[in-house]
């Protein structure tokens, strides 16, 4: 078990250590640890934090068939569309 601090894990996220407390209190998603009872530190096993990112782990796009991939969006023009556009 390699052991890691509150800014290992937040470098290994690439967010600030601030960002990974706030996720933390919100309750949002955030890699598991450990916390021993009594105190105010974490012991994040970089192991798991490391595991826990691999399942996140998306496809690259030349992987997914073609048939998957989203159209890409139609181009409005600029402005309010005239009123003849209406008109059937």
């Amino acid at each position: 078990m390699r052991r890691g601090s509150d800014q290992d894990v937040a470098e290994l996220l690439g967010i600030s250590v601030d960002r990974l407390r706030k996720r933390i209190q919100g309750d949002e998603l955030v890699p598991p640890y450990i916390h021993i009872p009594g105190t105010k530190s974490r012991i994040w096993d970089m192991d798991e934090v490391e595991g826990w990112m691999r399942g996140f782990r998306r496809a690259p796009l030349s992987v997914v068939p073609a048939m998957a991939r989203a159209a890409p969006p139609v181009k409005r023009g600029r402005g309010r569309p005239p009123k003849s556009a209406y008109r059937t």
